[in-house]
């Protein structure tokens, strides 16, 4: 009993998993105030978070090692025994094995499953650790494809290198956290958004505050519009604009200055107010 018990609890997490993924993830992005069509490693990024799921694979590997290196006579390793063999010889089809032998494969555990006839229950906890650092290493591989892969990641992917949570969200007040999290992950009204929502070629998506025909994007507004000088005079580090480079930009977004910080999320309240609808 306590193995079907066991894989009912299992069955019944991964199905659920595309239920709860999203509603969790919506409920990040409302929390941040940002639009649910906002790509999901940015939310993920800024909240060094990696997908629920990685704790599921965690719980579901740890569960069948206990059971693949122990004989005893317990229903579940005997149930287990029961079904790897029906498997191998290919009488029944276990789901949950195929499962079990594509997860130790995806997260470079294999060798587990090729001796597992003669594994120990004290090679557990080496096994546990390890199961552990490949899954995470593995989710947090992922989204940094991800952030690569996205097109409107193409600024964002220079300033988040790191999957860890930002210092705007726990140390800003909630109007320049809210301002923070938008003006990073194109929740805002630039021309550069604009014009993506009106299928104009990126190319073509002008800044309409000064007459540099340059692209309205972020990196626009915070270093080379003439619209803002005086502000950005106020608010940037000197050296920052003063020779403005896309490096110099990354840096400005994820600087660990506080009193930097708050001031670049100032700047960008007042560049976010000038381009409301």
């Amino acid at each position: 009993m306590e193995l079907s018990s066991g894989l009912d609890s299992v069955k019944t997490q991964v199905l659920m998993t595309s239920f709860h993924t999203s509603p969790k993830i919506q409920y990040c992005k409302m929390i941040l105030k940002v639009n649910k069509t906002t790509p999901t490693c940015m939310v993920l990024g800024d909240l060094g978070r990696i997908k629920i799921e990685h704790n599921i694979d965690i719980r579901m590997l740890n569960y069948w090692f206990r059971n693949a290196c122990n004989n005893s006579l317990k229903l579940s390793n005997v149930f287990y025994r029961l079904l790897l063999n029906l498997s191998i010889s290919g009488v029944y089809d276990a789901s949950w094995i195929k499962s079990i032998k594509d997860r130790l494969m995806k997260f470079n555990l294999y060798e587990y499953w090729e001796r597992q006839n003669s594994l120990s229950i004290n090679e557990y906890n080496v096994f546990k650790k390890k199961c552990k650092q490949n899954i995470q290493e593995f989710y947090k591989n992922e989204w940094i494809n991800n952030v690569n892969e996205s097109s409107k990641c193409y600024l964002y992917k220079g300033f988040k290198t790191e999957l860890k949570i930002e210092k705007y969200i726990t140390k800003f007040p909630d109007n320049l956290r809210i301002i923070m999290s938008k003006f990073r992950m194109c929740n805002h009204k630039l021309p550069v958004e604009l014009g993506r929502h009106n299928n104009i070629d990126r190319k073509f998506r002008f800044c309409t505050k000064c007459n540099t025909r340059d692209i309205g994007d972020e990196f626009h507004y915070m270093f080379l519009c003439t619209f803002f000088s005086q502000e950005r005079e106020k608010l940037l580090p000197k050296n920052s604009y003063r020779k403005p480079s896309v490096k110099n930009f990354c840096d400005v977004m994820s600087t660990d200055s506080n009193k930097t910080l708050l001031k670049v999320a100032r700047f960008c309240r007042i560049i976010m107010s000038n381009f409301k609808l």
